[in-house]
């Protein structure tokens, strides 16, 4: 049996992605609760999942409205980069009224990986003043873990000239506030 070409299998691959986008396309203008279809396939692991993401990282009039979910899975190393760029095609005006809370409510927890899941996202959308906010909560916590957190966005992103000194935990210091 003779295997394919490098030629024919590119073709198999081209013609693959050209059903697909037909499907996306009748789903995206037949569906009558599309919204709902992809907030069930958010809440699974697997294919449905991740073909969901891949879903609202395009055109997808159900971004916003799939905010929270898309905010969990950002939580998440097997989903955060597809769930930080479906939320980078929210424009901002819309996306940051309904962002902040719901990155308040995980800040809450005080558990180092959401709030670097979290920094992350802000940087990457380049939400600064959400990134600021998470910052200086990170740099006021008890959590060693969160503080170093907090330093490393401060100076990556150049925050700390607005923090003064007494905010800093004993021992921390601050270029900003030794200039």
């Amino acid at each position: 049996m003779t295997s394919p070409s490098d030629q024919e299998l590119w073709a198999a691959v081209v013609s693959a992605r050209r059903e697909l986008n037909r499907v996306q396309a009748e789903f995206y203008q037949n569906a009558t609760d599309s919204t709902g279809v992809l907030r069930d396939a958010l809440r699974e692991r697997g294919w449905g999942q991740t073909t969901a993401l891949r879903h609202l990282d395009g055109l997808s009039r159900d971004t916003l409205d799939l905010l929270p979910e898309l905010v969990c899975l950002v939580i998440s190393d097997r989903t955060h980069r597809w769930a930080v760029e479906a939320i980078d095609h929210i424009s901002h005006d819309k996306l940051m009224p309904a962002l902040t809370p719901l990155v308040r409510q995980h800040l809450d927890s005080e558990d180092a990986y959401e709030y670097g899941c979290l920094a992350s996202l802000a940087a990457r959308i380049q939400a600064w003043p959400l990134l600021q906010e998470i910052v200086q909560r990170a740099l006021s916590s008890a959590d060693p873990e969160i503080r170093e957190l907090g330093r490393f966005y401060a100076e990556r992103y150049d925050f700390l000239q607005g923090v003064a000194q007494d905010e800093l935990a004993p021992g921390e210091t601050s270029s900003a506030a030794n200039a």
